[in-house]
């Protein structure tokens, strides 16, 4: 973890050292571009679904908060009538056999804890495959009115009506490629997206609004991430307001396996619940029961999944909910509209 930590901020802050990375940015920036060049000049099939399809991804590596998007989207047309498909990798799910319905019957160390998280939800059928055109297909004959893609920005070979970057304050980074720096694509791929969704109030900085000239994204969204309320891993039928969590216990411990711990950490501030003590653990990962202490503990909606079956009766996990404006979503159904508009 330590290692990872230093290079995330080493793309921040962009030393001399990332130069001796140069060669290996050289080398993803040419794959990456003739790997673009066979889809857009279709010696690489593209498969387009019978229904709309939503891409949610980012240009950069790390936890940007594409979930809390899905499921805002998931509740946006599901109140409109609509069954709503996602798809989703499956990272870090034991899972191999695809594609793969996730059920009742599954948790968050078999399916992987994002797919997990959005099942729980209770809104959606969601599909777990590596072969996004596959899990497409599936969702297509599960009888789905619209497709949500949890992340895969970069699957090329799913087609898409709308793509929805979301980025954080980090932005852009130092705005190199990988392992340079955080992006997976050149920032010159932000002027194809239909939406840019910001998590959080910040300015876009000049790079990324240059990037933006010429995009539908030009009027870009806010989002914010509203804390709901603390929900008892073990028994989810106890709830507590985050001003009466803060009050029982004003030194938690706080832990969490996300891309962005510090977004957490710095949630739990905002809400005046100081941890007495930080765990935080590589992104996805499964944790053993050994790996967490017997004491007050709060940790985040996406990891209490993976820790239910040895839960603490002390153990707490944050529901936050996406907050985005009402012209976001007339603008993703007016998109959809033009590009395949859904049967009702």
């Amino acid at each position: 973890m330590a290692l990872q930590q230093r290079l995330e901020s080493a793309w921040q802050r962009a030393p001399t050292w990332l130069w001796l990375l140069a060669p290996f940015a050289l080398l993803f920036a040419v794959m990456t571009a003739v790997r673009r060049a066979l889809y857009r000049k279709g010696l690489c099939a593209v498969h387009h679904t019978s229904v709309p399809t939503i891409v949610v991804g980012n240009v950069s590596v790390g936890g940007n908060g594409k979930t809390p998007v899905v499921l805002a989207l998931m509740e946006h047309f599901v109140a409109r009538g609509l069954r709503v498909g996602v798809l989703s990798r499956g990272y870090g799910g034991t899972v191999a056999e695809f594609p793969y319905q996730v059920s009742a019957n599954d948790c968050a160390e078999r399916v992987g804890d994002e797919p997990w998280l959005i099942y729980s939800r209770r809104m959606a059928t969601v599909v777990i495959d590596p072969n996004r055109p596959r899990g497409a297909t599936l969702l297509c004959a599960l009888h789905c009115d619209v497709i949500i893609c949890d992340d895969g920005l970069q699957h090329y070979a799913l087609g898409r009506d709308i793509e929805i970057v979301v980025m954080d304050k980090r932005q852009l980074g130092n705005g190199y490629l990988l392992p340079m720096g955080p992006l997976r694509e050149s920032r010159r791929r932000l002027a194809r997206i239909d939406c840019l969704v910001r998590n959080g109030q910040f300015p876009l900085t000049s790079s990324v609004q240059c990037s933006l000239n010429g995009s539908h994204a030009g009027a870009n969204t806010c989002m914010i991430l509203q804390p709901v309320c603390f929900i008892n891993v073990a028994d989810s039928s106890k709830k507590m307001t985050p001003a009466a969590f803060a009050q029982k216990y004003p030194a938690v411990i706080a832990a969490c396996a996300i891309g962005n711990p510090n977004r957490f950490l710095e949630t739990l501030h905002s809400l005046n619940i100081k941890p007495s003590r930080a765990l935080c653990f590589n992104d996805h990962h499964q944790f053993a029961s050994n790996e967490l202490p017997r004491d007050a503990l709060v940790i985040t909606e996406k990891d209490a999944g993976k820790v239910t079956e040895f839960a603490h009766p002390d153990w707490w996990y944050l529901r936050v909910d996406a907050v985005l404006d009402n012209a976001f979503y007339q603008h993703v159904d007016s998109l959809l509209a033009a590009h395949k508009p859904i049967n009702q």
